[in-house]
C-alpha cells in the first residue's frame, strides 16, 4: 500500500489523460513504479555501531535488499549533546529521547541543527540516487527528521532509541515522504 500511495498523483492523471482504463493504469504505470518504490534503491546507516549491525541485519533477513547499495551516512549521525555527551541517560539535564534544544544549553545541536543536518544530507544524497531509501538511525535523528516531514511539525510516532524509516523521494519537489517507520516506541 505505501508502495501505491508513494506513486505522485500526476502519474495517474497522466495515464487517463492519455485514454488509459484504471485497470492499465495500475498495471502499466502504478504498480511498476510502486514496487521499484517500495524496494529502496539505497540503505543508509548512521555512523554508529549499533545502526550499522541494524543495517546489516535488515539485509541478512530480507533476501530481496541483498542486492541493494549501502553504506554510511554522515547526516544520520547521533545528536550532538556537547558537554553532556557520554552522560548517563538518568544524568542529563534534559530528556534524551527528544532533547530539543537542551543539549544547546550545553554546546551541543538543537533540534532545528540535527533537522537541517539530517533532511538536507538526505535530499542530497537522494538527488544523486532517485528512488526510496531505508535510513537506519538513532530515535533524536529520526524523532527530528519526522517532525521536519509532518505538515504539523509533530512527528507521527515518538521514538525512544533506535529507528528504521523507509522514504520515497520527489525529485521534482525534491521532497521526502515516509512510507513506512520501524521504531522502539516510547514506553
Amino acid at each position: 500500500r505505501g508502495g501505491i500511495q508513494s506513486v505522485d498523483p500526476g502519474q495517474r492523471e497522466a495515464a487517463q489523460a492519455i485514454g488509459m482504463t484504471h485497470t492499465q493504469t495500475m498495471l502499466h504505470v502504478v504498480l511498476p513504479q510502486a514496487i521499484r518504490n517500495v524496494l529502496p534503491a539505497l540503505m543508509l546507516a548512521s555512523p554508529q555501531g549499533r545502526a550499522q549491525t541494524t543495517l546489516e541485519i535488515i539485509r541478512e533477513a530480507l533476501p530481496a535488499l541483498k542486492g541493494v547499495p549501502a553504506r554510511i551516512e554522515p547526516c544520520l549521525a547521533e545528536m550532538n549533546y556537547g558537554t553532556c555527551q557520554g552522560v548517563p541517560l538518568a544524568s542529563l539535564p534534559f530528556d534524551p529521547w527528544m532533547p530539543k534544544d537542551g543539549a544547546a544549553r550545553f554546546g551541543g545541536e538543537t533540534g532545528q541543527e540535527v533537522q537541517r543536518r539530517a533532511l538536507g544530507g538526505l535530499l542530497g544524497v537522494m538527488d544523486k540516487a532517485p528512488g526510496s531509501v531505508l535510513a537506519v538511525s538513532h530515535g533524536t535523528v529520526m524523532s527530528h527528521l519526522l517532525e521536519a516531514l509532518e505538515p504539523g511539525g509533530e512527528a507521527p510516532l515518538a521514538i525512544e532509541n533506535g529507528c528504521i524509516l523507509v522514504l520515497s523521494y520527489n525529485q521534482t519537489a525534491r521532497s521526502l515522504a515516509l512510507i513506512e517507520s520501524v521504531a522502539v516506541p516510547c514506553r
